[in-house]
């Protein structure tokens, strides 16, 4: 089941369309509308005729604003057949090849026909299955078929015309479908009727025959010779059934009080009269039947003739009726049928008396319809809306049709001419894959094309990297070769610097071990003296000293120092020096202490004065300006 479903009633008059979607439990009306086909309706079929058509349903989507490009259509008329027939029971594979059979040996022409058949469960015992079998001549079908694809529609399904009326009405009977009441369902359209056999929600008999109202505008033609469109006119205008006996009785120039304004029923009320209240209108049938009718003035002269000559249609319209109950008792073998209640429907039955003088002539009290009934119209447009309720028999059809598409459980007959399932399938499978292959052969040629040009694009890509690998060597054997010349040139500076600032560098070293609190009173210096550097070795001090055993102090009390105190303070006197800083706030010597090393010490036990000697070597640190200060940070 898709989301929405739109179905199409092409008739003889009009042209109506109903969009339905499921929500909330309920159909939804979105969109419903009609065009009339005035004289087109009654042409013979032809091209010119078709594309006009196309042309109607065409502008009649596009000014509802329906936009779904897949649609559901009925056909009926002298062209499409509903037969019964019974088979002994057998599964569903040989059931089919049955009916194959049967079609293809009783039928004349039966490659001409496109026909779907299902099984009916009636309510009566049998040992073989009754199954119903629709049939419809392929050129009728692919006639409306072609009226839509002409219209930029396609036909997701075609029927014929009694099953969309069953599924309407069986959505408007709601809950009261199962009342255990045989209900006979009439739609009476211009060109013929679809008679149709119901109980308890189950289809038991189906057919489509002719007359229709076409014959009531027929007959005021010929009572008052005018032409078609005035009589057309002169029956929706006057047109009405007067109630009573025969013609030529006294109160048969008596209008109905019910002619005049015909029951109408409001989409979805529960108190409006349905085919659910079928039961409940049937003494009230017949109570109409003994209303007494108002006189008839000299201006009603006309209707008076009008009525007169359609009580023959009548006859007719009745006849073609009881025809089918006895069709249907003989074909269903349900010979005791007896029929509770009838429901009209359809433009037709909209005639004025239509519903009463059928329901007298046949005995069986008759209601109004109300395909409306079960559908949601919120929403449907204002103007639409008033539209369709102003004539719900009118769109019984096309509403029949749409619920086919969104309801699971309805009457579903596919009609669709072999010759077009065969186009389909080939424009859907056997197509595509033409075209797939097509599109592989192409592709195939394409790649092996771009894979030659891409090829050779490569093969240009690779030589100018090669190209440019090359050049990109050359540069860095040049900058190699450049940077070798910086390194030396660099060397040579640093010589250069080293040989200029070696005096300044010499003359801190040894200043700096004068100033003031350098050295511990405990320590005295003996010899100091430098230490030249290698090839690309800075130069060093070597200082010389002794540890005296009993250094003066301040307050004159002269303590004796011990051999450890003279390593801390020879200790001491290694940090003072690295800790000296130059004009410039660098450490005069360089760091880490690791560099600047105690050479030897030795302890004097015998010696009265000297406790230890030592000897320091201390690197020269390199001075740099600010300007190379700040290079090196």
């Amino acid at each position: 089941m898709s989301e929405k479903s739109l179905g199409i009633d092409i008739g003889t008059d009009s042209v109506k369309a109903v969009l339905l979607r499921h929500r909330r439990g309920r159909p939804q009306v979105l969109r419903a509308a009609s065009a009339p086909l005035g004289e087109l309706g009654h042409m013979e079929d032809s091209p010119r005729r078709t594309a006009k058509i196309a042309m109607i349903v065409r502008n009649l989507l596009k000014s509802a604003g329906i936009s779904a490009r897949q649609a559901r259509i009925a056909v009926g008329g002298r062209k499409t057949i509903i037969r019964y027939t019974h088979v002994p029971p057998a599964p569903e594979w040989r059931l089919k090849m049955l009916i194959d059979y049967e079609v293809q040996g009783d039928t004349r022409g039966a490659g001409n026909l496109s026909y779907d058949f299902r099984l009916l469960d009636l309510p009566v015992a049998s040992v073989e299955f009754t199954v119903m079998l629709a049939m419809a001549k392929n050129d009728h079908v692919e006639h409306y078929c072609g009226i839509l694809e002409e219209a930029g529609v396609s036909v997701g399904n075609v029927t014929l015309a009694p099953f969309p009326v069953f599924n309407a009405y069986r959505l408007s009977r709601g809950r009261a479908i199962e009342d255990d009441k045989t209900v006979l369902v009439v739609d009476i359209g211009a060109e013929n009727m679809n008679v149709i056999i119901e109980r308890n929600g189950k289809l038991l008999f189906a057919r489509n025959i002719s007359p229709g109202s076409r014959a009531f505008t027929e007959a005021i033609q010929d009572e008052f010779r005018i032409p078609f469109a005035e009589a057309e006119e002169l029956k929706l205008t006057k047109g009405r059934l007067l109630l009573g006996g025969e013609v030529g009785s006294d109160d048969e120039t008596r209008p109905s009080p019910s002619s005049d304004a015909p029951t109408q029923v409001s989409a979805g009320s529960e108190e409006g009269i349905s085919f659910a209240d079928a039961d409940d209108e049937k003494d009230e049938g017949d109570d109409l039947l003994q209303t007494p009718l108002p006189e008839i003035t000299d201006a009603d002269d006309a209707v008076v003739r009008a009525s007169e000559a359609m009580q023959p249609v009548v006859g007719q319209l009745a006849s073609a009726i009881q025809s089918s109950l006895m069709y249907c008792r003989a074909q269903t073998r349900m010979t005791g049928l007896e029929v509770d209640s009838m429901a009209l429907t359809g433009g037709g039955s909209q005639l004025p008396g239509l519903r009463q003088a059928l329901s007298r002539r046949l005995g069986i009290p008759g209601v109004p319809a109300d395909p409306l009934k079960g559908l949601d119209l919120a929403p449907l447009p204002r103007t639409a809306r008033e539209d369709l309720e102003s004539r719900p028999e009118s769109y019984t059809p096309a509403v029949g049709l749409a619920l086919g598409g969104i309801e699971p459980d309805t009457i579903e007959f596919n009609l669709m001419p072999t010759r077009i399932k065969e186009r389909r399938h080939f424009l859907s499978k056997t197509l595509y894959l033409w075209l797939a292959g097509a599109a592989m052969i192409a592709l195939t040629v394409l790649l092996g094309y771009s894979s030659v040009a891409h090829t050779a694009r490569q093969r240009e890509y690779v030589g100018e990297l090669e190209q440019r690998h090359s050049q990109q060597e050359a540069e860095r054997e040049t900058m190699q070769r450049h940077h070798q010349v910086n390194v030396t040139y660099q060397a040579e500076n640093r010589k250069m610097a080293h040989i200029f600032r070696r005096p300044e560098q010499l003359a801190v070293a040894f200043r700096s071990l004068t100033l003031p609190g350098t050295v511990p009173n405990e320590v005295v210096l003996t010899e100091t003296h430098i230490r030249p550097g290698g090839e690309g070795e800075p130069d060093g001090v070597i200082v010389q000293g002794q540890v005296l055993r009993r250094p003066p102090r301040s307050d004159g009390e002269p303590v004796e120092l011990t051999a450890q105190e003279a390593e801390g303070k020879i200790a001491e006197l290694r940090d003072r020096l690295l800790d000296l800083e130059g004009p410039t706030g660098q450490p005069v010597f360089s760091r880490p202490a690791e560099r600047s090393v105690i050479r030897r010490t030795t302890t004097r036990e015998g010696d009265r004065d000297v406790l230890a000697v030592f000897e320091l070597q201390l690197v020269i640190n390199e001075l740099l300006t600010p300007d190379e200060q700040a290079g090196v940070e």
